[in-house]
């Protein structure tokens, strides 16, 4: 074997070995989660510790699902997270358009001026959302944590849409123009449809960050009218005393729709990330 040939081996046994101890290291918290999840009370803090529950339960999942809010705060959380996807998605792929196929002046300024607010800490923002929302009577509602969940993903949103549709040749659209169709015509027969990959990853993403938002959610949604999952996890936590078990379980719930719909989406997910990367 050639000292090239030897080399590329050993190359690639070490980026296999520091890709599993990576995987290895990601997913033990989840597998830690869907393991206590059945376990009963009495084996939770066992010594020694076991990782697969001796006598598997369902009594967690039952604690969620029918003598807790759980259910309540999962559809707050489905409802919230969908209409942060819905306006994200439109305003930021309209702006990423503009900003795509139109220069004007101040057009670098705008999108770099977009970026910097993300460097503004969001616990920073707390109190003057809190007293702008309580001013326009929006605490405890689903506006009010649909437009400060907005504020965190927006930015991000129009800079994902604006480098994905840069990929998109001008040349469609212009020869689509010459053939007479409007410019709003081409928008939606052309580039939407080209575009659909990068609006998948950009939809997922919108929808993660609002789904595992945390502290927004926990001055917003007071009662049960509004308050989300992450927030609604909480209630298994008392001043002493902890429920870890529906806790895990509630997460358990919590996690594998969002993971199921990543699945399903997922070859769309990587393309329009991969396709956005370079022009």
């Amino acid at each position: 074997m050639t000292f090239a040939r030897t080399r590329a081996v050993f190359s690639g046994f070490v980026a296999y070995a520091v890709l599993t101890a990576f995987a290895i290291f990601a997913l033990t918290p989840l597998v830690l989660m869907f393991a206590t999840a059945f376990k009963p009370s009495v084996e939770i803090f066992q010594i020694p510790p076991r990782l697969l529950p001796d006598q598997w339960t369902l009594g967690n999942f039952q604690t969620v699902l029918f003598e807790s809010d759980i259910p309540v705060y999962a559809l707050n959380s489905l409802v919230v997270g969908g209409g942060t996807t819905l306006v994200a998605l439109t305003l930021g792929c309209a702006a990423g358009y503009g900003f795509s196929r139109f220069r004007f002046t101040g057009s670098s300024f705008f999108l770099l001026a977009m970026l910097v607010g993300q460097l503004v800490p969001l616990a920073a923002l707390i109190v003057p959302f809190y007293l702008l929302f309580d001013g326009f009577r929006l605490i405890d509602t689903y506006g009010a944590l649909i437009i400060g969940h907005l504020t965190v993903v927006l930015p991000l949103v129009v800079w994902m849409a604006t480098s994905y549709i840069d990929t998109i040749p001008r040349e469609l659209e212009e020869a689509s123009i010459m053939d007479g169709a409007s410019r709003l015509g081409t928008l939606w027969r052309i580039t939407l449809p080209l575009a659909f990959p990068g609006m998948v990853a950009i939809g997922v993403f919108a929808f993660l960050n609002s789904w595992n938002e945390f502290v927004l959610a926990s001055i917003i949604g007071v009662t049960n009218a509004s308050r989300t999952l992450p927030v609604g996890l909480t209630e298994f936590a008392g001043m002493f005393t902890t429920d870890w078990g529906s806790t895990m379980a509630a997460s358990v719930l919590m996690t594998v729709p969002v993971l199921i719909a990543f699945l399903f989406f997922q070859k769309y997910f990587v393309k329009g990330l991969a396709a956005g990367a370079v022009k």
